[in-house]
Order: structure tokens, then sequence, then C-alpha cells
């Protein structure tokens, strides 16, 4: 759409009615009938939402450059409430890789039948053959008592 989100529209109850909008220099305005949803891309561009709502850390990202998740720096300053922002549709990434470019090479489907995905410690941490985004939460998950994440990188 080449739409840039500039503000949030309320009624009189606060309700989100819709958006005011900019397209190229030009001013829109877009009803809403029930809501609003953000989903513009480039949200893993934006440190700070990747750091108040994912877990981990995120090395790459799949979201083209010139997506920067603006509409939602505009929801988290004016919407009451946004939900579902733990979640993103995660991949492993080959960390050279992700150390190289802002937007690496992929890995939908491990690489053959006998791979195995083990942390630091050698332990099996996931099914490699579950779909790449439940597959990618493994990485995520924060051990307290060594205060690490062991999962982070895997072998």
């Amino acid at each position: 759409m080449n739409r840039q989100v500039t503000g949030i529209l309320r009624n009189d109850e606060g309700e989100v009615v819709g958006l005011e909008l900019r397209y190229g220099h030009l001013p829109e305005l877009a009803r809403a009938r029930k809501g609003v949803v953000f989903a513009s891309g480039g949200f893993a561009h934006d440190e700070e939402l990747v750091r108040r709502y994912i877990p981990g850390r995120i090395y790459g990202t799949c979201a083209t450059l010139g997506a920067r998740a603006t509409s939602c720096a505009s929801d988290r300053r004016s919407a009451p409430s946004s939900g579902n922002m733990g979640n993103a549709w995660l991949k492993q990434v080959p960390l050279t890789a992700a150390l190289r470019s802002p937007t690496p090479p992929s890995v939908w489907i491990p690489w053959g039948d006998a791979m195995m995905h083990v942390n630091k410690y050698g332990r099996r941490v996931v099914d490699e053959k579950m779909p790449y985004h439940d597959r990618s939460k493994a990485h995520a998950v924060y051990d307290p008592t060594s205060a690490n994440t062991p999962t982070l990188r895997c072998s």
C-alpha cells in the first residue's frame, strides 16, 4: 500500500475508529469498522520493540530493509493496548551469515535427516522437524538458575 501511519483516530469513548495515513505527500483518512491490526513488517529492525517484547536475542531478520515498523511505533505511543506482541515469525539462521548481513539466509527446514540441535551442554533441545516458527522458540528459553540462555546458539 505504500502508506505510512501518522496517527490513530478515536471516537468520544476512546475507541479506535480509523487511522491518519500519508501516501507520498498526501494525507489520507481510513475508517476502521472493528479495529486496527498493525502488520507492517520491520518489527525486528526496531531494537526497542525487540528488547521489550521478544525473549532472547535476534540475529538477523527476514524483514526487508525498508520495513521499519513505523505503525508499531505509532501504536505503542497511543494505543490503549496491544496484543500478541511477544510472538514473532521466527526462523533459524546460521550465525556466521547473520553476523555478516542484516537479512541472512534462513533455515526453513534443517539440512538432512541426521541433524540434531544441541545446546551448549550437548543436550538435544528441540524436535528438528517441527515447523520453523515453533522450532525457533526453543532458542529463547532462559535458565534463571544459571542466568543464561543455553539454547540461544545451538550446534
